[in-house]
């Protein structure tokens, strides 16, 4: 009986200091299955927790720049082994940025505002007058009251500010880089701001937010090829296709894996399929979608296309999610970083020679100094110039490093 009982005891204290051993473990196991990975999944992303020096391997589900830096090693090693195209680590790599997306967009809706009285001078608004329509206005100023510009439909200024005085209006927002916005307030009275006629809100603690989007976007300048699809072309479409023959010149000024602002010339027409074609650190991209709304600039004769994407290859949306959380794996970031040494060593070296130059003329004579005054102004012109050419290669260089060519 005694040696049964020297057992379970024994097996207890096992039983205690595995828990103990593998407390992490199962806690970081335990969220990911939460987060919808696979036991396979958890334990390479384990493994590249430890791979990665993270103290605290749990911080991948909460931390935008731990998760960065754990894909970035990711694309590193699987590059190295030459699995990043296989289907499983295309999939892991589509799991690891839709839970990056997620952090961001909940952290977005934590920096949300709840008070018109944050919003800033020259935010847009939209107002809602029962029974008169849509209207535009903008904020002038926001203290005690919220002054906007009297508002303008279709362009002109339909009413004065008297007739507003007392109306209950709905202003529909959308707050840059945050999401948009609803409030509902009432006039309180009408006259002029720094010489604009205005019209004054009473303000609102009860601003209704609404992230209509699920993926981030980032801002960008990427010159792309644009292809308009006929209704018989989806008949024998082949996604895969890469054009040989140039499209229409257009450019994106924003892109996500979900769509892109497209910068054309002349009109644009909503409704439109179409594909685009560009390179994207380092490979072709290929984005099938519809144009949603457009937006037309008469005087400069530009539209701006709203496109949905359609169809999307996996490791295509992989790169332009690498391309919008600017993630880029660590053998590229260490020759960025080598290069912004560079550059830093050649400023410090311009500045020395200045100091050195400056030292000199404070020793030499009269009409002596001004002459060679004279000539180094020229000379620093030319090195100036010298530096801005520098610089540009450096730039190329930088894009070339952050594409993957260098």
């Amino acid at each position: 009986m005694s040696i049964v009982l020297i057992v379970i005891i024994i097996l207890l204290l096992l039983a205690i200091r595995l828990s103990v051993v593998f407390k992490e473990k199962v806690q970081f196991y335990a969220q990911g299955l939460d987060f919808q990975f696979t036991i396979k999944e958890l334990s390479m992303l384990w493994k590249l927790a430890h791979f990665c020096g993270i103290e605290e391997p749990t911080s991948l589900y909460v931390s935008v720049e731990v998760l960065n830096d754990a894909i970035a090693h990711m694309i590193e090693l699987s590059k190295a082994d030459g699995t990043l195209e296989s289907p499983q680590i295309q999939d892991f790599l589509s799991k690891l940025y839709k839970y990056r997306t997620k952090i961001e967009l909940n952290d977005m809706k934590h920096r949300g505002i709840t008070s018109s009285r944050s919003l800033e001078n020259g935010q847009k608004v939209n107002i809602l007058l029962r029974g008169s329509g849509v209207f535009t206005s903008e904020v002038i100023n926001n203290g005690r009251e919220l002054i906007i510009a009297v508002p303008k439909k279709d362009g002109a200024v339909l009413h004065s500010g008297d007739f507003w005085i007392g109306k209950n209006l709905s202003l529909y927002l959308w707050r840059k880089g945050d999401a948009s916005y609803v409030f509902d307030t009432r006039v309180l009275s009408a006259g002029v701001f720094l010489s604009r006629s205005v019209i004054c809100l009473e303000h609102s603690s009860n601003l209704e937010r609404a992230q209509k989007r699920q993926t981030i976007r980032c801002k960008c300048n990427i010159l792309v090829n644009l292809y308009i699809l006929k209704p018989s072309d989806f008949m024998t479409i082949n996604y895969s296709a890469v054009e040989s023959l140039p499209g229409y010149k257009a450019a994106l000024e924003d892109i996500s894996e979900a769509g892109a602002l497209i910068k054309i010339g002349g009109r644009g027409y909503p409704d439109m399929h179409i594909k685009l074609q560009f390179e994207l650190c380092g490979m072709v991209i290929l984005m099938y979608g519809i144009v949603r709304s457009v937006e037309f600039d008469a005087k400069e004769n530009l539209s701006h296309l709203h496109l949905e994407c359609t169809h999307l290859d996996e490791s295509m949306k992989n790169t332009i999610l690498g391309y919008v959380y600017n993630i880029v794996p660590m053998e590229q970031k260490e020759k960025i970083d080598a290069m912004k040494m560079t550059e830093k060593d050649q400023n410090i070296d311009m500045e020395e020679i200045m100091r050195q130059e400056d030292a000199l003329l404070q020793n030499l004579p009269g009409k002596m100094a001004l002459d060679t005054m004279a000539g180094l102004d020229e000379m620093r012109a030319q090195k100036a110039a010298e530096k801005e050419a520098e610089n540009n290669n450096y730039l190329d260089e930088m894009s070339k490093a952050i594409s993957g060519e260098v």
